[in-house]
């Protein structure tokens, strides 16, 4: 699925110092996104923004991979036409490969896969008063297993400082399963780009990981079934391992939220409970509604408090005056409820009501939403 660029980056009468890939796209498309993939260690090193231990030092990486996505505004090429690239993320890391696998090219690959969906379907944006809107991973030898995302500040050559957004993943020798390496990357973007819902006690502080897992393995996921993606972009997984991912972690929470209004109480639940109830809210949002509504009712929450969801889905459904609702196969003949308000539904009977929300048994054909004026 990568072809080389026509241009290699050389060293004078060594071996290649870095390489330029692409991606291909599906159906012979032009190519859109891009890697640098460093095939010599940097020099100087890259220090981690971060400092570790006692007495506290920034750890040393000495390898680079990094993707690059166009977006509205890119520049085009004028010999071609196409758009090129903007750097999206860096993938700094300790150790580059492990055997034939090269942690630093495969996170940037599902990386830039990720970024691309979330811009181009959601219009989901890295925040570019940071950094330029660039979003660094470090790939760790040491620390405890597992990931960090933190924004803080990293210390330019010419000791000046800037803000940055970093993804920080520890003990790199445990991470061996390409279907949990996969997740670990989506979490910890999750937290980079999603909006802040936070306050929980368990399993961790911000709910934008757990949910950004759950939506980008599922994304990717749909990718991979429609041939745009291919292994290598989810850290070697396979179909039937992301299958069985979203089937477990993703679906009941779909089918739970789809089962029963929205509770306020649940929602404020500060364990796991309450972190389920919400990430299973917005997903059965994404799973049966237009991008763009999930993305505006992300955006009408105004607040860190997971409760203020359902008032904001609803919000972002009465802006829209008609929606087909897309309903999955494993929600197909069962009642569902959705945000209704005053609006009305063609083609299923309204069974209960609960506040602005509307219990239905969907019918034959395509159930439609119309909000009242």
């Amino acid at each position: 699925m990568l072809s080389l660029l026509a241009a290699t980056l050389m060293a004078t009468g060594q071996e290649p110092v870095a390489r330029m890939m692409q991606l291909l796209e599906p159906d012979k498309k032009p190519p859109r996104l891009s890697l640098y993939i460093r095939e010599s260690p940097l020099d100087p090193p890259k220090f981690s923004p971060k400092l570790f231990g006692d007495p506290a030092q920034r750890w040393q990486f000495d390898w680079i991979s990094s993707s690059f996505g166009p977006d509205a505004n890119s520049p085009r090429d004028p010999s071609t036409g196409e758009q090129q690239g903007k750097l999206r993320f860096r993938v700094f890391s300790q150790i580059k490969k492990k055997g034939e696998f090269d942690y630093t090219v495969h996170i940037a690959r599902q990386a830039i896969r990720m970024w691309d969906v979330l811009y181009n379907k959601y219009r989901i944006q890295h925040n570019e008063s940071v950094n330029l809107g660039i979003v660094d991973y470090y790939i760790c030898w040491g620390g405890q297993a597992g990931g960090e995302y933190v924004r803080g500040e990293d210390l330019l050559p010419d000791n000046r400082t800037v803000t940055v957004s970093t993804i920080y993943i520890y003990d790199i020798q445990s991470f061996v399963k390409p279907i949990e390496m996969a997740r670990e990357v989506a979490h910890e973007y999750g937290h980079a780009v999603l909006p802040a819902v936070g306050g929980y006690k368990e399993p961790e502080y911000w709910a934008n990981g757990y949910l950004g897992e759950k939506m980008l393995m599922r994304i990717l996921r749909d990718q991979y079934a429609k041939g745009i993606i291919v292994g290598d972009d989810v850290m070697g997984a396979t179909l039937d391992q992301l299958n069985w991912w979203v089937k477990t972690y993703v679906d009941p929470l779909v089918v739970r939220a789809a089962s029963n209004p929205p509770s306020v109480a649940q929602l404020k639940d500060r364990g796991k409970p309450g972190v389920d109830a919400y990430a299973g809210l917005v997903l059965y949002a994404d799973t049966i509604f237009p991008a763009r509504i999930l993305t505006r009712s992300m955006l009408l929450m105004g607040s860190q408090n997971a409760e203020d969801y359902p008032e904001a889905l609803l919000l972002a459904t009465q802006e829209v005056p008609k929606i087909t609702l897309n309903i999955p196969a494993y929600l197909k003949g069962k009642p569902l409820w959705i945000p209704l308000g005053k609006g009305k539904v063609a083609q299923a009977q309204i069974l209960a009501r609960s506040g602005d929300w509307a219990k239905i048994q969907p019918q034959a054909g395509a159930v439609v939403v119309t909000t009242a004026k």
